[in-house]
């Protein structure tokens, strides 16, 4: 699963750079619909139109990635280890 989670956040970065980053869409948008197309459980599943719900997919994958960030900047920050964050 996570051969293929990563196969398709790599097809995204190339779609973005190509197509979106310079019209202002976010990368996470890229990679939701890339999942979104992707993945046989999808009613998206090999559509070429998803009806926007890849920008609220995008907005839940950069909430997770922007909540994500704040630990590891603290981690490196406080050099604490992850392990004694969650004890």
């Amino acid at each position: 699963m996570f051969d293929f989670f990563l196969k398709i956040l790599d097809q995204s970065a190339s779609y973005a750079k190509t197509d979106g980053l310079n019209k202002g869409i976010p990368f996470e948008a890229f990679a939701a619909k890339g999942l979104l197309v992707s993945d046989p459980h999808s009613p998206y599943y090999e559509c070429r139109e998803t009806n926007g719900a890849e920008f609220v997919v995008g907005r839940a994958f950069k909430s997770a990635k922007d909540k994500a960030m704040v630990v590891i900047h603290n981690v490196i920050d406080k050099g604490i280890l992850v392990k004694e964050l969650y004890r």
